[in-house]
């Protein structure tokens, strides 16, 4: 599947909201540095949708997927360990935080 026109000022910032899940946290995405001006087009052009305050969905999972499918594994280690340790420090939802660090390569941290 091809990645979907996403703007390449756009495409690091939704690469690493796809990393977070169909729907995610803003406030994860600037802990880890992200700037939400980034995602700017992406809201405008329907892309994402803010599902409540703080709050943003992706509005077509077969976006989300193209864009999982063509991430860097270096671009997927080095984020998903950087969002994992934020979840971790906002008390994140286990499950997730589990599958960051398995994306991360962090296997011993992946545990319970």
């Amino acid at each position: 599947m091809d990645t979907p026109e996403i703007p390449l000022e756009s495409l690091d910032a939704a690469r690493v909201a796809a990393l977070l899940g169909e729907r995610f946290s803003l406030q994860v995405l600037v802990e880890v540095g992200v700037d939400l001006s980034d995602l700017d087009t992406l809201f405008d052009d329907e892309v994402l949708v803010e599902e409540s305050a703080g709050q943003a969905q992706f509005t077509d999972f077969q976006i989300r997927q193209g864009l999982l499918q063509q991430l860097p594994w270096s671009f997927r280690r080095s984020w998903s360990l950087k969002l994992a340790e934020s979840l971790g420090k906002l008390k994140g939802e286990p499950g997730k935080l589990g599958e960051l660090y398995l994306s991360a390569q962090e296997f011993d941290r992946a545990r319970p």
